[in-house]
């Protein structure tokens, strides 16, 4: 049974394998079943006694029985990939002789899965349902020193923990959302949404200080597994000072040489008045520009756009294409509109 990042057991080429001893049971069962299901659909032209029936049923449901019980026990050991010398060993998980609790379902069919899901995750610890940050930034080598990386992007961190067979094996994907929240939290790292951003000359990223969750609570449906990504604390941008000349209470400025009122000490600096005496020209409170854009330069001017984002708060987006020929409804509907519609950005 080969399982997947969304089951129990976290590598694709983990196995369940059957114990040879309870095959054979299980076959006479269900063979048993099958052929009865067949006198039974010919019950009337075989002429049966209500007596043989009734014997029909019952020893159809004895059988039932004994194939249920079989494949109780059928699957008892697990076989996981492991990292061993270089190479890739087969780790062989059985119960041993400690019984498995689980047995039937409410169905009172054979708890299979839940069976593998107790071996092991209680009996023989091997698949674990919590991860501490620190493991993401040791096996993905996070840090600022040489051979290290200063980011990854979430999606990474998940198929690297379902590909590798030397990192931790864990029960399913939610357990790298749960653990970058407490890593967020625990300030091993940053998070920021999106796509991964630009690192800048000075090791910071190109992004807005404001928009990284860093030494706070954050929920854990906010982390996207597939496109945040996380930073070692190094990385995050500081935000600037803000200027403190001229806000009441700050520091004096430094008396400067000058004719004072009796024709010598030092006067107080006053700022040069512009020519004309009209007031300096405030700084604009909105911009404003179009430019026309292929493809390819919509992306080189998607950062541009970003930046004014963060600086603006927000952007109004006014959109046109001229096709040459009538454009297609179906790709304009499923390729334009939906995906507008789907992130609220459009009715």
């Amino acid at each position: 049974m080969s399982c997947s990042k969304n089951t129990v057991i976290s590598h694709e080429s983990s196995k369940t394998i059957p114990t040879a001893d309870q095959v054979e049971g299980l076959r006479r069962a269900v063979h048993y079943i099958l052929s009865a299901e067949r006198v039974s659909q010919k019950a009337r032209q075989l002429n049966l006694t209500q007596d043989q029936k009734t014997q029909l049923r019952e020893r159809t449901s004895t059988e039932a029985g004994a194939a249920e019980a079989a494949l109780v026990k059928l699957y008892a050991e697990v076989w996981l990939p492991k990292a061993d010398q270089g190479g890739v060993a087969i780790e062989k998980i059985a119960a041993g002789g400690r019984p498995l609790q689980a047995t039937l379902n409410q169905k009172k069919q054979a708890a299979i899965h839940e069976r593998i899901e107790e071996l092991i995750t209680t009996v023989q610890p091997r698949v674990f349902a919590t991860l501490h940050p620190n493991k993401i930034v040791e096996l993905f080598a996070l840090g600022t020193a040489s051979g290290q990386t200063p980011g990854r992007s979430v999606p990474e961190i998940v198929e690297g923990f379902f590909s590798f067979p030397n990192f931790t094996r864990l029960a399913n994907s939610t357990v790298v959302r749960k653990s970058v929240a407490r890593g967020v939290k625990e300030k091993f790292f940053g998070y920021v949404a999106g796509a991964a951003p630009g690192l800048e000359t000075d090791g910071k990223y190109q992004v807005a200080t404001k928009n990284v969750r860093f030494g706070t609570e954050i929920a854990e449906d906010e982390i996207d597994l597939d496109g945040g990504f996380v930073m070692v604390p190094e990385t995050i941008p500081q935000p600037s000072p803000a200027p403190v000349s001229g806000i009441p209470g700050s520091p004096a400025q430094t008396p400067t040489p000058g004719a004072g009122p009796a024709g010598g000490g030092f006067q107080e600096p006053t700022s040069t008045p512009p020519p004309g005496g009209t007031p300096a020209p405030s700084q604009p409170s909105t911009v404003q520009f179009s430019f026309d854009v292929d493809r390819n330069k919509l992306y080189a001017a998607w950062q541009a756009l970003a930046n004014l984002a963060d600086l603006c708060g927000k952007l109004t987006v006014s959109v046109k294409g001229d096709a040459p020929q009538n454009v297609d409804k179906s790709k304009l509907e499923n390729g334009v509109y939906e995906p507008l519609r789907e992130a609220d950005l459009i009715e």
